[in-house]
């Protein structure tokens, strides 16, 4: 009976299995995506920052409507809204600033882990796999601190290892999410 109850609470904290599940599916697609960009693409760096942003963004858009309605879906939502639209400022305005551009990103990744270690604090003893939220949070912050360390003489490829490595995290914590 107590499960049920813990899996009750979680059902409002994190909307249908089958939707967090499809949504875990789909950021590992965007994590394989986006390690094999450099190579099919060739942009330059600054323009795969760009992409990345827009990706990212857009894929953060997704989570944030795979839960349910609550202050962290509005935080979730709103750090995936500018970084859509950093993506989009930059493509539009162009940039040969990676560093501006690499820091935008590491910023974002640290509200995001942020986010996502609270919540999954929060949910510690209400949902079985708390700790796989919790530990993504602690993984963006730390792919924030590697992207903000490397960024002076990083390559495209390194860029898209490092976003792609906080898609797969996500796609992980979602997926063990999902098996509640």
């Amino acid at each position: 009976m107590a499960s049920l109850a813990r899996s009750a609470i979680a059902v409002k904290e994190l909307g249908s299995p089958d939707r967090v599940r499809l949504t875990a599916v789909a950021f590992a697609s965007l994590g394989i995506a986006t390690m094999l960009l450099p190579v099919l693409t060739g942009l330059p760096v600054e323009r795969l920052l760009t992409l990345l942003l827009i990706l990212w963004g857009s894929g953060g858009i997704v989570v944030a409507f795979t839960a349910r309605r609550n202050v962290n879906r509005t935080a979730f939502l709103a750090v995936a809204i500018c970084g859509l639209a950093a993506g989009f400022y930059y493509a539009i305005a162009g940039t040969s600033h990676v560093g501006s551009t690499a820091g935008v990103l590491a910023a974002l990744f640290t509200a995001q882990g942020t986010l996502a270690l609270a919540l999954g604090l929060r949910l510690r003893g209400r949902v079985p796999a708390w700790g796989w939220l919790a530990g993504c949070g602690a993984f963006s912050i730390l792919l924030a601190g590697v992207l903000s360390a490397v960024w002076p003489v990083a390559s495209a490829g390194t860029f898209a290892a490092i976003v792609a490595s906080n898609f797969l995290s996500t796609a992980l914590a979602l997926y063990r999410l999902s098996h509640r």
